[in-house]
């Protein structure tokens, strides 16, 4: 019983970490809905566009999720950029990832999730942002595919060291976490699928590489059950 509503929970958790609170109903998260970055409208470098919109994503309000998606769109659809395909992929990440947090996509569709397997399938040895394989894992986890979702983690490659390795380090391009979120977000996928013994092992690694408020929620979540 208590597994049982440890994973309902966890279910629900996930979705409501990645959306955040306030949504995408037009008023901001934080403060009064200004951009304090000075970011240009005019740049026209794709590297420069793309840290824009990071800076957008970071401020963490609706109107700036807005503005990091109006930046990378325009990456994907002006003829005027010409992304490399790995700067393609992290557009393509990007993209989704604030539609998300506007709640224009949500982790329990299907649609979501296929739009991240794209991404992967599509790649042909093109580097794919570790955030892909996140969000697709929050994806799968939202979906009650958690078999997935360990399996997408595992997988999880863009360092060359996948994250069941004590050395994996989670590169974020978007700020969605650190590598000891990863490290525990995968530990109650592992729980989730009933094995206690990996999942101890990766909260560990959780614990001894650092988490940020999002990683320390995931590990909150073991405090009920005694792992």
């Amino acid at each position: 019983m208590k597994k049982t509503l440890f994973i309902t929970s966890f279910i629900v958790l996930i979705g409501m970490l990645l959306i955040g609170c306030g949504g995408g109903g037009g008023g901001d998260d934080f403060g009064s809905g200004n951009i304090t970055n000075n970011i240009s409208g005019t740049d026209t470098t794709v590297s420069t566009k793309i840290s824009s919109a990071k800076t957008y994503i970071n401020n963490g309000t609706t109107s700036s999720y807005s503005q990091a998606l109006t930046e990378l769109q325009a990456l994907e659809n002006d003829p005027n950029f010409s992304p490399t395909p790995e700067q393609k992929n992290i557009v393509k990440t990007g993209i989704k990832y604030c539609q998300i947090k506007l709640e224009s996509a949500q982790v329990t569709d299907s649609s979501t999730s296929a739009y991240f397997e794209q991404i992967i399938s599509n790649a042909n040895g093109t580097p794919v942002p570790d955030d892909t394989y996140f969000l697709l894992a929050a994806c799968y986890s939202a979906q009650e595919k958690t078999s997935d979702a360990v399996t997408i983690m595992e997988t999880m490659t863009k360092q060359g060291t996948t994250i069941v390795n004590s050395n994996y380090s989670y590169d974020s391009e978007f700020g969605i976490g650190t590598y000891g979120d990863a490290h525990a977000f995968l530990a109650l996928l592992y729980y989730t699928e009933g094995n206690t013994t990996k999942a101890a092992e990766q909260k560990a690694l959780a614990e001894s590489k650092g988490v940020s408020n999002l990683g320390s929620t995931y590990l909150s979540n073991f405090g009920d059950i005694g792992l």
